[in-house]
């Protein structure tokens, strides 16, 4: 029976996530499980097989500003341990995009159960490392809470959840141009959210 990983050690520099922690004798891999903190549900664990401490974890998995829960698993063929406890740990800030960079764009108004997208001036994130988070907030836009990443659809598109009525939503995004990395965000006010229908003619399209 492989021991559990211990002294687990998380630290955050821009759009990564290092993790350390003691080695365990007679483990041939580890496993990271990171997640961020603060969402409107319970997230899912995000999973990654590496062969020693110390291991960085980046890319889509990683956003500024946030805080994330990390803990490791020691692994020997078929057998892993019990995961360790948990560190938390916050991603540092990253310098603001020009202002405007980011618009959250839909059919106005924002209908529930329609499809908002972000649409970027004067950049082409999708050409580089980019990385879309949605938040769902109180009227003064505090208390801003992560939304799940959407399934099946461009992490640029959000369909606006039923409980999203009376809220404020918000969208970041993080992306690299040249040698710099921006964040940029987006908000969606809470009286642009209504639930109804939208109709033309003979035609209703029910948007609940």
């Amino acid at each position: 029976m492989l021991s559990v990983p211990t002294e687990i050690v998380a630290t955050g520099s821009s759009r990564t996530i290092n993790v350390f922690w003691k080695e365990v004798s007679g483990a041939t891999n580890y496993v990271t499980a990171v997640r961020p903190k603060n969402g409107t549900e319970p997230l899912e664990w995000v999973e990654c097989l590496t062969t020693s401490s110390p291991h960085s974890i980046s890319g889509k998995r990683v956003m500024s500003s946030l805080e994330y829960e990390v803990r490791v698993a020691a692994i020997n063929a078929d057998i892993q341990s019990d995961w360790s406890s948990v560190a938390t740990v916050r991603v540092p800030a990253l310098q603001s995009a020009p202002d405007r960079s980011a618009e959250v764009q839909s059919s106005y108004p924002h209908y529930l159960g329609s499809v908002m997208h972000v649409n970027l001036h004067r950049e082409r994130p999708f050409e580089n490392r980019s990385v879309w988070h949605w938040f769902m907030c109180s009227t003064d836009g505090t208390d801003c809470k992560l939304m799940p990443v959407p399934a099946r659809s461009p992490t640029y598109q959000y369909r606006v959840p039923e409980t999203a009525h009376g809220k404020l939503i918000k969208v970041q995004v993080d992306y690299d141009k040249g040698q710099m990395s921006y964040s940029a965000t987006a908000a969606v006010d809470i009286y642009q959210i209504i639930a109804g229908a939208l109709c033309t003619g003979r035609s209703c399209c029910s948007y609940f």
